[in-house]
């Protein structure tokens, strides 16, 4: 599960949830059922990744969403530690 967390973070940089959630469910299904992953267990890990990797940068689809909202630049809403 830690591997398709992981791979879950970095396709969800790159791909809005839905486009991901359905991309990826039908493929990934059949393997995990297999395994014995609970699917409930399963599709909260995924939900959860895919929103984590659409906040994150490179393409932070929401990063950009809110600045366009807030009419500020991405660099005033990002915080940099």
């Amino acid at each position: 599960m830690l591997v398709l967390g992981l791979f879950f973070i970095i396709v969800g940089c790159f791909l809005d949830t839905s486009a991901a959630v359905i991309l990826l469910t039908p493929t990934l299904m059949p393997i995990v059922t297999s395994l014995g992953i609970d699917p409930i267990y399963f599709g909260v890990v995924m939900t959860v990744a895919l929103c984590t990797g659409i906040i994150t940068p490179p393409f932070g689809i929401c990063l950009f969403v809110m600045s366009d909202v807030t009419k500020l630049p991405v660099s005033a809403i990002l915080r940099e530690g």
